[in-house]
């Protein structure tokens, strides 16, 4: 491993550190520069500016989705409705009670940046990835949670449990939902409520346009 990616790996784990302890407000390139015993010029030279860093250092906020992505994936008894619907399910819990993060990463303008800055979280920590398969790959380093929605659903269409155009019609629902309600939530309720009201909206979508019974057990 060279030095740059060691260092990199360093600066990344300085600043989750702190937004786990702190949030965001604790966060600044001086402080980050302070705790890993280094200059801001020489952050500098490895981020293109604080929100790059915070975008990488976020992106451990998933990491928990990510493990249960990749299992759930695996399990052949799901059909790709059935398989979307528990991911969504996990999905919400952890974005309502990371919301801070989640909305940066999928709903804030910087969500754009997400594809780039998960390839280049897996590229410097090249050791994590060695599990994941290649469609929870591809899906993670999609553009939006509509793009995601969609690699998900068209697997679906291929088994004709959706059409193609309700795939896509339920895709820009699914991520309309998600976005408008996560950015609403104010936390008077608890996440995890907030997060299984936001699963049944997205569920009556799904009975409204794909074309088989869904079990939810």
């Amino acid at each position: 491993m060279n030095t740059n990616i060691r260092r990199k790996q360093k600066f990344i784990k300085v600043t989750s550190e702190i937004l786990q302890e702190e949030g965001r407000e604790g966060v600044n390139i001086r402080r980050v520069a302070s705790e890993a015993g280094c200059t801001s010029a020489v952050l500098y030279k490895h981020f293109d500016n604080l929100e790059h860093l915070i975008m990488l250092a976020s992106i451990q906020f998933l990491e928990p989705y990510m493990r249960i992505m990749n299992e759930m994936s695996a399990d052949t008894s799901l059909d790709p409705i059935q398989l979307n619907l528990k991911l969504w399910r996990n999905f919400l819990h952890e974005a309502f009670s990371k919301k801070e993060y989640y909305e940066q990463m999928f709903v804030s303008s910087e969500r754009f940046k997400l594809k780039s800055c998960v390839e280049e979280y897996y590229k410097i920590f090249s050791e994590e990835v060695d599990n994941i398969d290649p469609i929870s790959a591809h899906i993670l380093t999609s553009n939006s949670v509509q793009e995601r929605e969609l690699i998900r659903l068209d697997t679906a269409a291929e088994q004709g449990l959706v059409t193609e155009e309700n795939a896509r019609v339920l895709s820009y629902l699914v991520e309309a939902v998600f976005a408008g309600r996560l950015t609403q939530y104010d936390g008077t309720v608890p996440p995890d409520d907030a997060a299984e009201e936001c699963y049944e909206l997205i569920l009556s979508l799904y009975r409204k346009y794909v074309n088989t019974e869904i079990d939810t057990q």
